[in-house]
């Protein structure tokens, strides 16, 4: 079978192998297709074929059928069950990005990214590039027949290999083959969406995936692919490992995966024995996770203008930040961040500018957030945005902490009304310290029977800053407004999150 993507025009261009009779079929996403009657192509002829496509569009299940259905294992995509019908819609999308990859690499760049996390998905280190995805293709992985036999990932003595499904994988007749389909609601992050969940049949006993296709309910195009690894001892972090595909269309037409991700465990060993008289055993254990990633950088946007994106990103955590509001200074420029953290701004003309970005836990933490960049001609721009919680905050927002900074912790956030969630300006919190060594010379204070206290004023924008915290002691924290008094709130500030953020609110 002979595949071309029609260009501008609708014209497309087939070669054919040899002399034969032909049927030519046309697929367009989110409508109903058309097949051509039977033809004769000789060795030298060249025959031009018009194909009438139906305007009907392609009605995907209500959720009513979604709760009635049952899964179907190695599916037929002829069968015409509405499985099947769902599989061909996300079938055209995924086709027509292996197709556009000619077009893709010709014109546009990725931003890639690798970061190393710890168990609570903490960022520890991040690194980031920018470079022409000159295959086309945002990440390479093995071709659907090695998958088949030997699995998705290779655990070894030193290292393991895990591989994500491309396209090619999720179109291989072995996928459909290999695997259980039925159909999901999407809510949440999908909502209005209809998801085509996939499991390995139940005689695999490689490593598999797991996961569910989102195709979009109105306009039946495949919007992402959620998987996870299964069949495969990952020290119990097989749930939270694996990966997500986005699939975005192009300027020109062409499409392709926009956004991939793919998170996978560090997984260590330990030597141990259950008991004084039991052998000594090597057991796995999670050590953290390494998330590798990536962005395609489209050329220009439709006006022919230049453009700038990013990912606004809670330091804290590796998660997207949605609605931060990213501006030009000094423009009218403006957007806020989807639910994936991600920005796009489109620019009059090339050149120098400074980004600025506005959340509450931006003016919480750094008050302001501003990145100067430079925006070229005919190409996308980059400036990512990392906000979240750590030590390099210490030394900014509690300049009195010295060389000690790394002993300590902070606990900052808001004092609002109970009633309005409006700040409250000039607040008081009282402190109560559990343990009279958490004390910090200087600091005037009472001491009592259950510890030390003192108070902490909020700013007028409500505000407050509880520095100089030992770590692991508890710390109970009253908020006051006059007479009135708020709820208490322990906390305790740690090792790995030195920074607690914590509103505290007071009835009116």
């Amino acid at each position: 079978m002979r595949q071309a993507l029609s260009d501008f025009t609708g014209r497309a261009t087939l070669p054919v192998p040899r002399s034969e009779y032909y049927r030519l079929r046309a697929d367009r996403i989110g409508f109903v297709g058309a097949m051509s009657d039977s033809f004769f192509v000789g060795v030298a002829d060249t025959i031009a074929v018009v194909l009438t496509v139906p305007s009907d569009r392609v009605m995907l299940p209500e959720l009513a059928v979604v709760a009635r259905s049952k899964p179907e294992c190695k599916l037929d995509p002829e069968s015409g069950s509405v499985i099947a019908r769902l599989w061909d819609e996300a079938r055209k999308t995924l086709s027509t990005t292996v197709l556009s990859r000619a077009n893709v690499a010709a014109s546009v760049e990725a931003t890639t990214y690798r970061r190393e996390l710890d168990r609570s998905f903490r960022v520890i280190k991040q690194t980031s590039s920018t470079q022409p995805m000159f295959s086309g293709r945002p990440f390479i992985t093995a071709p659907p027949e090695f998958i088949s036999e030997h699995g998705y990932v290779q655990r070894g003595e030193d290292e393991s290999t895990y591989f994500a499904p491309d396209e090619q994988v999720l179109l291989s007749d072995l996928f459909l083959q290999q695997h259980c389909f039925d159909l999901k609601a999407g809510f949440g992050e999908t909502a209005g969406m209809l998801g085509l969940g996939f499991k390995p049949v139940r005689s695999r006993e490689v490593s598999e995936i797991e996961g569910v296709l989102w195709l979009d309910q109105e306009s039946a195009e495949l919007r992402s692919v959620d998987f996870h690894f299964v069949n495969v001892d990952l020290a119990g972090a097989g749930d939270r490992s694996g990966g997500h595909l986005q699939f975005a269309k192009l300027g020109n037409g062409s499409w392709v995966v926009g956004r991939w991700q793919l998170r996978t465990p560090i997984i260590g060993t330990i030597i141990t024995n259950r008991t004084r008289l039991a052998p000594k055993e090597r057991l796995d254990t999670l050590m953290g996770f390494v998330e590798a990633g990536g962005e395609v950088l489209q050329p220009l946007s439709a006006t022919g203008r230049p453009i700038l994106s990013g990912i606004a990103y809670d330091s804290s955590s590796g998660r997207p930040l949605a609605g931060v509001g990213v501006a030009i200074r000094g423009t009218e420029v403006r957007t806020i961040t989807d639910s994936n953290g991600a920005y796009r701004l489109e620019l009059s003309e090339p050149g120098d500018y400074e980004a600025t970005f506005d959340h509450p836990q931006i003016r919480l933490l750094l008050g302001t957030a501003s990145t100067s960049v430079h925006v070229g001609r005919d190409r996308v721009s980059h400036a990512d945005v990392a906000i979240g919680p750590g030590r390099r905050l210490l030394h900014s927002l509690c300049p009195s902490a010295g060389p000690t900074a790394g002993e300590f912790g902070l606990i900052t956030g808001r004092v609002v009304d109970g009633a309005t969630k409006q700040p409250i300006p000039q607040a008081m919190i009282s402190v109560n310290l559990r343990s009279k060594a958490t004390l910090r010379p200087g600091r005037p204070a009472e001491v009592g029977p259950r510890g030390i206290s003192y108070t902490v004023s909020a700013s007028g924008e409500g505000i407050y800053r509880v520095c100089g915290l030992r770590l692991n002691e508890e710390v109970r924290l009253t908020p006051e407004r006059g007479t009135k008094l708020g709820p208490s709130a322990t906390l305790v500030v740690t090792a790995d999150q030195v920074v607690v953020v914590k509103d505290l609110e007071v009835p009116r």
